[in-house]
């Protein structure tokens, strides 16, 4: 039974040799696609993909290979694994992002498993696996994040809003409030704001 049958849940141990081998085997993967370019794309599963050359590429070549290992076996083996490279066009590709937004998956998340299915076709191109031009295999577009329209609160609101958080039994939120209205700031800049910056912006005034 192979790794793409019935993947372990821990990325496997890699003895030196092994990557030698695997070295070996992608090097001579690039020498016989540049050599042979003229031949067909050969016929190769993306999970036989990951397994044979993806996983041990980026074993030698990145510091940190969990994020691939799990991104792959969690939401790619079983939904695409099967699929001959060539046959992951746009698509099925699309497809694939659609269930995961229906899945609820953030957007942000949903970006890192496009930024992962990207690399492998990128270096399947490099290797000489697909064409370096396919109109329907083109890399995914990442979603877009975030809302862009905006909206101001108008005086009547921001009078009501004052109001509650004055009433608040919190004893900072009205403090917070006014300063998120009259700076522009995140929440995020108003929760890890420090006094010291405070001071310093009272000095330029």
């Amino acid at each position: 039974m192979t790794v793409s049958d019935n993947f372990p849940s821990t990325q496997p141990k890699i003895e030196y040799n092994t990557l030698k081998n695997w070295r070996r085997t992608i090097m001579f993967s690039i020498f016989k696609a540049n050599s042979h370019s003229h031949q067909p794309q050969r016929q190769i599963t993306l999970n036989s993909f990951f397994d044979e050359h993806y996983f041990p590429h980026v074993t030698v070549t990145k510091r940190q290979t969990k994020h691939d290992w799990s991104v792959f076996n969690t939401h790619v083996r079983q939904q695409l694994g099967h699929y001959i490279l060539h046959e992951l066009t746009n698509p099925v590709l699309d497809v694939w992002v659609r269930e995961q937004v229906v899945k609820g998956y953030q957007r942000s998340t949903i970006n890192k498993h496009i930024h992962h299915m990207n690399r492998m076709l990128n270096l399947a191109r490099h290797w000489g696996f697909i064409p370096m031009q396919n109109p329907t295999q083109a890399n995914i577009k990442a979603l877009i994040l975030g809302d862009y329209r905006q909206r101001f609160l108008s005086k009547e609101e921001i009078s009501i809003l004052l109001k509650h958080s004055k009433a608040s039994r919190h004893p900072f939120i009205y403090y917070i409030i006014s300063l998120l209205l009259n700076t522009g700031a995140r929440i995020g800049e108003v929760r890890t704001i420090q006094h010291i910056l405070y001071k310093q912006a009272q000095n330029i005034c």
